[in-house]
Parts: structure tokens; sequence; C-alpha cells
């Protein structure tokens, strides 16, 4: 798949896979600008399709294009509602723009979509710190500790959780 060749992407424009696919590698290898020229021309082609609205969505944020980022995120979350990855890349864009009212809003619906995942709880617990350390109401770090102990019952191998809960015990004073 990394053997793409340019011409051939260019000679058959309209493949739907061949210009997404090459838009991911493309991105995978930090090039986002002419990632995002491949990913346009796919969703171009098939619209409705999550993925290649998601990965495009990814490439701007990585280019720190807030506004089509967010446009593609969005846009992805019409297609699938169920898919908390666009709910969890757009919490993240949010929260990079110290937006953390609504980081906080699409996490919990990432959240919902995939009520198990360490990473999207863990990930709110944090956003939580954020926006405590910015509002100092220590109600917030209630917040963030549920979601680290929610992390650690479900595993409790992961060490990040423990961290950030001793952290957040710092802050409570709790120690």
């Amino acid at each position: 798949a990394s053997e793409l060749d340019n011409g051939e992407i260019e000679q058959n424009n309209e493949d739907f896979n061949a210009n997404h696919l090459h838009g991911c590698i493309l991105s995978q290898n930090h090039n986002y600008k002419d990632a995002i020229k491949y990913i346009t021309r796919a969703v171009s082609i098939v619209p409705s399709n999550y993925e290649a609205n998601n990965n495009l969505g990814i490439a701007y944020k990585n280019l720190n294009d807030t506004k089509n980022a967010e446009k593609y995120f969005h846009r992805a979350i019409e297609i699938d509602k169920t898919n908390y990855k666009s709910f969890f890349n757009c919490g993240n864009l949010y929260c990079d723009s110290v937006e953390y009212d609504k980081a906080v809003e699409y996490i919990k619906l990432a959240k919902e979509n995939a009520i198990d995942n360490c990473d999207v709880i863990h990930r709110l617990g944090e956003v939580y710190q954020y926006k405590y350390q910015v509002i100092r109401d220590k109600n917030i770090l209630y917040l963030a500790e549920k979601c680290f102990l929610d992390v650690i019952k479900i595993n409790h191998n992961y060490v990040n959780a423990f961290i950030m809960l001793g952290i957040t015990y710092l802050w409570l004073e709790n120690i």
C-alpha cells in the first residue's frame, strides 16, 4: 500500500479507495497538506464515508486548522452517531483550543459510544483537570477523580490513571 504510484492515482482520480488510502499513508508520514488533497478527493467521490471525513478532520487538526477540522469531525458525526472516534477527536480539538466545556461535552458523547474505553474515560478526567486549573472549582476535581477510578476499575494496569489520580488527590489536599 505504501508503494502507491501518484501517477496511477492521478490517472484514476475517481478511485475512492486509492485516494483515501494514499491520503492516509501521507497523513501517517506527517505530510498533511498532500494528505488533505487526496482525502478531499475521496470525500468528493463518496461524501457519506465516515472514515474519510474523520481522517480529513485529523489531517486538518494536525495543521492547526481548527475550523476545517471541526467541520469534518462534525460531518463524520452526522454520518455515524454511534462511532466514538469523531466525538473523541472533536473533543480533543476543543481541548486543544481551551474550550473545555465543549471538550467535556464531546468526550462524554464519545464515552457513551465506548463505555469501557479507558483512553476516552482517562481523557475526560484530564480535561476536567485542565478545566480545574482555569476555574479552580474543586468540584471539578471530584469528576476527574471518578474518571480515573473508573479507568483503574476497568484496567488495573493503566499506570497513567494512577498518576493522574495522585495529582487529583494532591490538588484536593487528600494525600
